[in-house]
């Protein structure tokens, strides 16, 4: 799936994680008494990190499901698509915690864990979309090139 020759996933990933882990850190501020407005920037940080999340994921599995996608790199696509799911329900799991007590409520010890856990775990995700991308050249005009000349002479 591209736009302008661009792969929409690795469009659409950056906002989210950006958000979620911004979450992670106006959070921390506002549990550590710094600024207790701060909460409510975590929680619409959060929020939107979510719903643009569910785009990035959606993407991700057009990907998954591309043609262009060979067989020996589909156990990696797999590692990286189960830690973004992992860190989306970490997030998740958060979010319905704190939504509990509200936008403006500083958050709980348990939500702020889970949020530091989900961050981290933002981070295996990009390092191993990042290694699909840069050292496997998922994604690229190259890549799928290839794709359709190895499937194209397989059929002759």
């Amino acid at each position: 799936m591209r736009v302008f020759g661009h792969p929409v996933h690795a469009i659409v990933v950056e906002f989210p994680i950006g958000l979620l882990v911004t979450a992670f850190v106006w959070d921390a501020g506002a549990w550590l008494g710094l600024e207790p407005r701060l909460a409510i920037a975590g929680y619409y940080s959060e929020l939107t990190g979510l719903v643009l999340g569910a785009l990035a994921v959606a993407t991700g599995v057009l990907e998954l499901l591309s043609p262009a996608l060979s067989a020996e790199l589909r156990p990696k696509v797999l590692r990286h698509a189960g830690a973004s799911l992992a860190a989306a329900s970490l997030f998740v799991v958060a979010f319905a915690l704190r939504r509990k007590a509200g936008a403006d409520a500083t958050p709980t010890t348990v939500v702020l864990a889970l949020e530091a856990l989900g961050a981290a775990t933002l981070g295996v995700t990009g390092f191993l979309g990042g290694e699909l991308v840069f050292r496997h050249g998922v994604g690229s005009v190259e890549a799928e090139r290839r794709s359709r000349r190895g499937s194209s002479a397989g059929s002759a």
